[in-house]
């Protein structure tokens, strides 16, 4: 859906929220954005051909996800 969305012209961002698995690997993500560390633009990955946006999430030892 949110493909189609995309590819119709709306703005679309995915997000990982996921911090046990994170779908890619990343230098920073929205951990570090939440942290003031890094900024958005900075960080957001953009998929020209469908005009998708992905934030990614890190991988982070002292992140505790239960919490």
């Amino acid at each position: 859906m949110r493909m189609l969305i995309a590819k119709g012209g709306g703005r679309v961002i995915l997000v990982d929220c996921d911090l046990r698995n994170p779908a890619l690997s990343a230098k920073a993500g929205m951990l570090e954005i939440i942290a003031g560390k890094a900024r958005l633009d900075d960080i957001l990955w953009h998929e020209p051909a469908s005009r998708l946006a992905f934030l990614p999430v890190v991988a982070n030892i002292t992140a505790r996800p239960l919490e």
